[in-house]
């Protein structure tokens, strides 16, 4: 018994379409790109492919406070598609710092903010300390992207995120600048 194969192109049974991404993780990954730009980082590329997320060349010299605000400014771009803004409440931020205080913590944003926190203040400070940092940095990243421009650059992006799914940080930089200038936040 033999095999023969033949130069014969296979016939397409079917196709895989990439599913739609989220509206809500394009405005979030929006978000983080614009104020990361925003405070100097330089971005490599951004996707809402899984894992979504925004990747940096470089994040500069970011204060403690900057670098909790490039993290909430994720949950802040949600905010900014529905226009209801808040901070996290008192349980979520003690969840989160506690969480980095006995060092069982993960990669997501709450806990990325935590640790800035708890880095910007050193764990002898204590929480309230490291809350103190926590809180100012979503408050900073609230009071930037409320403005109209800041929210129109984050959804120029998120639009192209829509349609491109994976962007690099030259073409988002292209997107963001005309509202943003790169580092006017720091």
């Amino acid at each position: 018994m033999g095999f023969q194969f033949h130069a014969e192109t296979a016939p397409v049974i079917g196709t895989i379409e990439e599913p739609q991404p989220d509206e809500r993780v394009c405005w979030h990954e929006a978000c983080h790109a614009v104020i990361g730009h925003g405070f100097g980082a330089v971005l490599a590329s951004v996707t809402v492919r899984s894992p979504a997320h925004v990747e940096f060349v470089s994040s500069g010299s970011l204060q403690p406070v900057e670098s909790v605000a490039m993290s909430y400014a994720g949950p802040v771009g949600e905010m900014a598609l529905t226009r209801c803004w808040s901070t996290f409440g008192q349980a979520d931020e003690a969840d989160f710092l506690a969480r980095v205080e006995a060092f069982q913590f993960g990669g997501c944003d709450g806990c990325r903010m935590a640790l800035a926190a708890w880095a910007a203040v050193g764990l002898p400070a204590g929480i309230d300390a490291a809350r103190g940092v926590f809180r100012e940095g979503q408050l900073l990243v609230l009071r930037i992207a409320q403005e109209r421009r800041v929210r129109q650059a984050i959804q120029m992006l998120a639009q192209e995120l829509m349609e491109r799914h994976t962007v690099s940080g030259k073409r988002a930089a292209s997107i963001i600048e005309p509202f943003v200038r790169h580092g006017e936040f720091s």
